[in-house]
């Protein structure tokens, strides 16, 4: 694989990653949990690739992009487990035996 193309698939997968999560935000919100198994799994896959991909020599200005792209990653992320985290205590507060966890 030339480098111009492993760069272009680095882009397209941190592209791919910040549609995939700013998608699960919109369904977190909506509280269409069913949803974001399925997407979790594209978000793996997609951190699987980027981890293989060696994009150490990678041009001023997609380095920049990827930048970006990592900053509303992480915002995205920040604000599911806000979303998620609460539904998540409260399924386990409603099992019979769930020991340790915090008292609403």
């Amino acid at each position: 694989m030339t480098r111009a193309r492993r760069d272009a698939d680095v882009l397209a997968c941190f592209g791919q990653l910040a549609a995939t999560t700013a998608h699960m935000v919109q369904l977190a919100r909506s509280r269409q949990w069913e949803s974001l198994p399925r997407l979790d799994a594209v978000c793996t896959d997609l951190v699987g690739r980027l981890r293989d991909a060696q994009t150490l020599d990678l041009a001023p200005a997609d380095r920049a992009r990827i930048v970006a792209a990592a900053r509303r990653i992480r915002e995205d992320q920040a604000e599911l487990r806000s979303l998620v985290q609460p539904q998540w205590l409260a399924l386990l507060r409603s099992m019979d035996g769930a020991p340790g966890l915090p008292a609403q």
